[in-house]
């Protein structure tokens, strides 16, 4: 028995002798094959990168030359829209008593067109500075609520014609805020005129400035507009962003005033937010420091 198990043992030994000796060269092979492989997607990523990095260096400097585009383009159009505007106030001032209601209409028109072109000219040349990363603020003592009154009353006529009503409440003895004045009222604009654009006739739109938490102040624009939903809040904030729905009387927008409008606040370190629901209007507040970031 013992012979004949030592005999088995020999046969298999001499069986699995090829195998044994055929394993280190099929493992070196497949080695082999796998640090070519690598090599192989190795040299296919370097290419992607490099081809990734002409394309972005492309990309940027197309944008770059799109951003001098729009900033050329909206100091060209921003001079002769303000003479339009200008001529189109004097002759209703002037002559608005020897005017038919037609006449009277299409002077109305020719204002209210050059001034919604005005806003998106001045938009225009914000976006080309906001995307070249040119946000610069000039703080100063800033008087919310005088800053508000003044908007208010900017926006008065338009309101007028589309007979909705502007309601200011503004909290008395606020300090002064460190503020950039211009693009503050920038954005006290874009969001006003927004809320007229979106009332219906006999509507009302009020205007809020009051004391925040310490050391803030909170602007607050309301309408009783169409609302929103809630996919078009998650949304409203992006560039070129359109709710899908003209304003109440057919008016258009490109979509970057609200844009804008957070880019200009988070600028300051304030926040913006917005409270809308379908058929219930829309509220937008805004929430700056009282104080310069140096002063904090």
């Amino acid at each position: 028995m013992a012979r004949a198990i030592a005999g088995l043992d020999a046969a298999l030994a001499a069986r699995l002798s090829p195998l044994s000796a055929a394993r280190p060269v099929a493992a070196g092979r497949a080695t082999e094959a796998l640090f070519e492989e690598m090599s192989r997607l190795n040299n296919e990523l370097s290419t992607a990168q490099r081809a990734l990095a002409k394309a972005n260096a492309e990309l940027a400097a197309s944008n770059e030359q799109k951003n001098r585009l729009m900033g050329m383009l909206a100091h060209d159009l921003r001079s002769p829209l303000q003479v339009i505007a200008g001529f189109a106030e004097l002759l209703e001032d002037r002559v608005a008593g020897r005017l038919d209601a037609t006449e009277r209409s299409c002077l109305e028109r020719i204002r209210e067109s050059s001034l919604f072109m005005r806003h998106l000219v001045e938009d225009a040349l914000s976006l080309a500075s906001l995307e070249a990363g040119r946000l610069r603020l000039t703080r100063q003592p800033v008087d919310l609520a005088l800053l508000a009154r003044r908007n208010v009353a900017m926006n008065a006529v338009l309101a007028e014609g589309k007979g909705v009503a502007i309601a200011l409440e503004a909290e008395e003895g606020l300090p002064q805020a460190m503020l950039d004045s211009g693009k503050t009222e920038q954005v006290m604009n874009n969001l006003l005129s927004n809320a007229i654009k979106f009332s219906h006739r006999g509507g009302r739109v009020r205007v809020g400035v009051a004391a925040g938490a310490e050391g803030w102040q909170r602007l607050s624009v309301a309408d009783e507009g169409r609302g929103m939903s809630e996919a078009e809040r998650a949304r409203l904030f992006q560039p070129f962003t359109r709710s899908g729905t003209l304003g109440t009387a057919g008016e258009g927008t490109v979509g970057l005033g609200l844009y804008i409008c957070r880019t200009i606040v988070e600028g300051h370190g304030g926040r913006i937010q917005v409270d809308s629901a379908p058929g219930a209007g829309a509220t937008f507040t805004v929430e700056l420091p009282v104080r310069g970031p140096a002063e904090a």
